[in-house]
């Protein structure tokens, strides 16, 4: 037998092409939401980094982008990585379940991984070798889905603000504009009655009110949730000083 048979090189390989598509999903989860661009960076640079794994797992929990369940899975997927990487003796992963129990006091990491099984039935406290295999495939697997979606969420979430942001930006400019115009009107003929600068102000509010509601419908659909954040809303019972007025 080879020294590449002995120490189950092919199975190490398996597990660390699984590893690496996941470590490069924290990074780039982990760049997304802190929203940093900058081509040099430092402490989460592709070629080399002051962060480990582990550390940018922690920092995507403490900026709740991901649960404490994802942080656990993360962690397993982490623990049984560097088993395989840093320890000759772990050729397998009875082997490495063992290592655990014997020398690091987890005696649970069986049936920990093996709760991610495909197979429910799987689901027990001790497993064969192609057992926990498989099942350290599908927790794999589990975490790719969850980091995509959330990369996913994320860049729905930033261009819905984005083009709702630009949409209102020109509203706003639209209302802005009528509101000139009125004060350039007044300003100018001063005989206009303050009762008639009052109803033109009051108008304007309402045109305000209205049309804002329904752009903001027409940007953002049937989300109801998006909507509440969003819609101006001006107080209905908004009046206007003669007093006020004069002084200025």
């Amino acid at each position: 037998m080879s020294e590449e048979d002995q120490l189950n090189i092919e199975l190490r390989k398996e597990v660390l092409r699984r590893v690496l598509v996941i470590e490069e999903g924290v990074r780039m989860l982990l760049l997304f939401f802190l929203n940093t661009r900058k081509e040099n960076r430092k402490a989460i640079s592709k070629k080399s980094s002051v962060l480990s794994f582990n550390d940018k797992v922690n920092i995507l929990y403490d900026l709740d982008v991901i649960t404490g369940q994802e942080y656990q899975k993360l962690l397993l997927l982490a623990q049984f990585r560097n088993k395989f990487l840093h320890d000759i003796d772990c050729k397998s992963f009875s082997e490495t379940i063992y290592m655990f129990k014997e020398f690091n006091n987890q005696g649970a990491m069986g049936k920990k991984l093996l709760s991610f099984h495909s197979d429910k039935n799987k689901r027990r406290k001790e497993g064969t070798e192609n057992d926990y295999k498989e099942a350290y495939f599908c927790l794999a697997e589990n975490l790719y889905d969850m980091i995509t979606e959330k990369m996913d969420n994320y860049i729905d979430e930033k261009k819905e603000d984005y083009i709702f942001v630009k949409s209102l930006f020109a509203f706003y400019k639209k209302t802005m504009g009528m509101i000139a115009n009125v004060l350039d009107i007044t300003v100018d003929n001063k005989s206009i009655p303050f009762e008639i600068q009052e109803k033109m102000f009051k108008k304007i509010i309402e045109v305000m009110r209205d049309e804002s509601a329904e752009e903001i419908k027409k940007i953002v659909g049937s989300n109801e949730n998006i909507l509440e954040r969003f819609v101006f809303k001006v107080p209905s019972d908004i009046t206007y000083s003669r007093n006020n007025s004069q002084n200025q």
